[in-house]
């Protein structure tokens, strides 16, 4: 489980509620951003254990290494953006 979707599951369970509109804008970043990651991952990782000792393993370690950051960073942005979320539904919470 990312850090972002264990402050979303924090804040719900602290009795904050999210739109349907953040839900679809968080689900969106998600599917852009950390699944295509995933994928890319998974992908790179399979290659990696397949063929771990052929001329191209150390370019599939350092593809794997620029994924795991990118993914860690997009990750951050994601908890800034529930972050934000949280502290606007505090203010103006959602109504059921």
């Amino acid at each position: 489980m990312y850090k972002f979707e264990k402050k979303i599951k924090a804040a719900e369970e602290n009795g904050i509620r999210f739109s349907e509109g953040q839900k679809t804008y968080i689900r969106c970043a998600r599917i852009n951003g950390i699944d295509l990651l995933d994928h890319l991952y998974d992908r790179y990782s399979r290659d990696y254990l397949s063929h771990p000792h052929d001329e191209k393993s150390s370019e599939y370690l350092a593809v794997i290494s620029v994924i795991l950051s990118v993914s860690e960073y997009f990750d951050e942005n994601l908890c800034e953006l529930v972050d934000q979320m949280i502290e606007q539904n505090k203010v103006y919470p959602v109504r059921k």
